[in-house]
């Protein structure tokens, strides 16, 4: 309670704190895969539910994969927190004047990020020279294919890189209609069961951190609350 008083006193301002009776429901974003077993545990067991049920709060999940959609939502109004946000879209937002706080929690899912060639022959990294993949843009997948590339010596923009959502880019990847997508945990699974073959992963290429994060509005406004996620 102490440190709660203290963050609406001096870390925030004085008219920061707004009383949790003031809050009816609670935006979270949840990515429906194994990036952070903490948050798979907590949704299942309705931890954030059972916590912010005394309060009359109610908690409604978002299912957001793209860590720039979470943002963009998080900007709108729209979204409170998410489950798991990757920190490159928490520098490219907060660069973009779109306040993003770090709630908690941290994981490293390397294996659980990778670019993917579209069924037939096992394709190399330096093979997509070229090449048409697809994928969302400014995200953990980004940087993983980014990073791939420059460590082959292969500059960027020497590929085809079109903006795509998971699902979209996996759809379009497995109908040839792209050479690669870059997809994401169970996405990896599907693809590669359906003869897509995995070209490398973001192990050895980036370390992503995937963080419990709050808009800049909502840790403004309910400095008490974000202390319970956390």
């Amino acid at each position: 309670m102490k440190k709660t008083l203290l963050a609406c006193l001096f870390g925030l301002g004085l008219g920061a704190c707004v009383n949790a009776a003031d809050v009816q429901e609670i935006n979270i974003a949840y990515v429906k895969a194994p990036f952070n077993l903490q948050n798979i545990v907590m949704k299942h067991n309705q931890m954030m539910e059972k916590e912010f049920a005394k309060d009359g709060i109610k908690v409604k999940w978002h299912d957001i994969t793209s860590g720039a959609k979470q943002t963009q939502a998080m900007a709108a109004g729209s979204l409170d927190a998410s489950a798991a946000m990757n920190t490159a879209s928490i520098l490219m937002a907060n660069a973009a004047g779109n306040p993003i706080r770090i709630a908690t929690g941290v994981a490293h899912p390397t294996s659980l990020f990778a670019i993917v060639g579209k069924p037939g022959p096992q394709m190399k990294i330096e093979d997509l020279k070229g090449k048409t993949v697809v994928g969302p843009k400014g995200t953990v997948l980004h940087q993983t294919l980014v990073a791939a590339l420059t460590s082959k010596g292969i500059d960027p923009k020497d590929v085809n890189f079109i903006n795509m959502d998971i699902p979209k880019g996996m759809t379009a990847m497995m109908a040839g209609k792209a050479d690669a997508a870059l997809l994401a945990a169970s996405g990896i699974y599907k693809a590669n069961e359906g003869g897509a073959k995995t070209i490398a992963t973001a192990q050895g290429l980036i370390q992503p951190n995937l963080v419990f994060t709050v808009s800049g509005k909502f840790a403004k406004e309910h400095p008490q609350l974000v202390e319970r996620i956390g």
